[in-house]
């Protein structure tokens, strides 16, 4: 018999990044990605409301106590909100002072203390709906990747054709008045003659204004449910930001255990399409997809991802000087 094949390498080990609230790992940064990195790319079975910008948090080295607020002066854990490591997280993006993880470690050294080796969930800064930097180590093997796409499906016989796929765009703009994006798509609804058309999740609040609770997992699950009633194969989402509140409900449906065979695509606007490589947001981005596309679920054709387009010539010219360029 021919010889065993080697056994793969390892992998290299990266620094967790934690849930601030469960603990749990949601991200492994690798070595190459510890100075450019500062958000995470997804919630990964994290609360919808959860913040994605990576909250720098430190621990006394003699002690391993919780000091996301230190006073430098009096060299001592604080319950001034001034004192807060990364700031106080606040309701904007991007909420906190955004950190690398090299930028971490030399915030967290140059007050004596150091990063921590747990989420230091409830002691403050409201870190806790953080993705939060930790000097625990880890590989990218640990964490639940989805396996490897099938194979493509052997060519159908000539003359058959092949079944076809109906998708139907999961609508963006339903998060509610609680974020301003949405609040103009609630404002249009609330006028009497457009009632018939706002969506199984909203209601009229006790002001007869119309509001959405769209964006949450109790909703994807009976969206699911009624996709599969009617026969629908696939979803397509805007993509947006991943901390834009329009990326929750795309959020909640990658980390929704039960699919129940109702796949994704994703519709790209130029205006979420990093400009070039040297984009700040060009490798987040570039993960984002990889994830994606490595889903069983993710919509192909012929064996390829498949991506919607959601633009116009005059905005592609303004911003790569060409419609080849863009593509």
């Amino acid at each position: 018999p021919p010889p065993s094949p080697p056994p793969p390498p390892p992998p290299p080990e990266g620094a967790a990044i934690l849930d601030g609230h469960s603990g749990a790992i949601v991200y492994c940064l690798l070595p190459e990605e510890r100075s450019r990195i500062t958000a995470v790319t997804a919630d990964l079975g994290r609360s919808p409301n959860s913040r994605l910008t990576i909250a720098t948090q430190c621990c006394v080295p003699a002690t391993g106590a919780c000091a996301r607020r230190w006073d430098a002066e009096q060299q001592l854990v604080s319950w001034d909100n001034a004192h807060c490591i990364a700031g106080l997280s606040m309701l904007e993006f991007p909420h906190i002072t955004e950190a690398t993880f090299n930028e971490a470690v030399a915030r967290c050294s140059s007050l004596g203390l150091r990063l921590c080796d747990k989420a230091c969930t409830g002691t403050g800064c409201n870190y806790d709906v953080h993705a939060i930097y930790s000097s625990l180590p880890c590989t990218r093997w640990n964490l639940p990747w989805p396996p490897p796409r099938a194979p493509p499906s052997p060519s159908l016989p000539p003359g058959v054709a092949p079944p076809v796929r109906i998708g139907a765009i999961r609508w963006d703009n339903w998060v509610g008045r609680s974020d301003s994006s949405s609040g103009s798509q609630a404002d249009c609804m609330s006028v009497e003659q457009w009632h018939l058309r706002v969506p199984k999740c909203g209601f009229l609040t006790s002001d007869n204004l119309v509001d959405f609770e769209c964006s949450n997992r109790v909703q994807i699950k009976r969206e699911i449910e009624l996709a599969v009633q009617a026969g629908i194969n696939y979803w397509a989402f805007v993509l947006y930001w991943p901390e834009l509140a329009q990326s929750i409900p795309l959020q909640l449906y990658e980390t929704e255990a039960e699919k129940r065979g109702v796949g994704f695509a994703v519709i790209l606007q130029v205006e979420f399409v990093p400009y070039s490589v040297l984009d700040a947001r060009w490798e987040q981005f570039v993960l984002r997809m990889d994830r994606y596309f490595a889903m069983p679920e993710y919509e192909t054709v012929d064996g390829r991802p498949l991506v919607f387009l959601f633009t116009s010539r005059p905005a592609v010219m303004a911003r790569w000087g060409s419609v080849g360029a863009f593509a």
